[in-house]
């Protein structure tokens, strides 16, 4: 795994993904950022700030067309996509070569790209599992 210096606010973003969306389930991410208007985000709630930030910055664009699900399970699939977008979606030079991620699927190129990157490397019998819940091990 190659590090690389960042920026607070680099860690700060992916923390708060990995903390406030530690429960998302359904990979629904569009690409390009969006405005708030999800039917489980209120504007009392503590994490609104967050979810803002990362539907503005494209980061994040919930799980459908009215829901964010700030209380399901986020996926390894999901946190190599924020990483991606943080990165600006750059080109990747190869496809993907785990067994259970399938072209046009919404993380596919970022699963791509990060592991062309050494950012992950799979469960090393060819998976990756984008669908599994990401642990803090895995996170870190």
């Amino acid at each position: 795994m190659k590090c690389k210096k960042a920026g607070k606010r680099f860690f700060s973003v992916l923390l708060t993904a990995g903390m406030l969306f530690g429960t998302l389930s359904v990979p629904a991410f569009a690409d390009g950022g969006q405005n708030i208007s999800f039917s489980d985000v209120k504007d009392t709630d503590w994490f609104y700030d967050s979810v803002q930030y990362v539907c503005e910055n494209g980061l994040m664009n919930g799980t459908g067309d009215s829901s964010f699900s700030p209380d399901g399970t986020t996926t390894r699939g999901m946190i190599v996509t924020i990483l991606y977008r943080m990165e600006n979606s750059p080109a990747t030079d190869s496809d993907v070569t785990f067994t259970d991620v399938s072209a046009g699927q919404y993380y596919a190129d970022a699963v791509a790209w990060a592991n062309e990157n050494d950012i992950v490397n799979g469960y090393g019998s060819g998976a990756f599992g984008p669908d599994d819940p990401i642990t803090r091990e895995q996170m870190a």
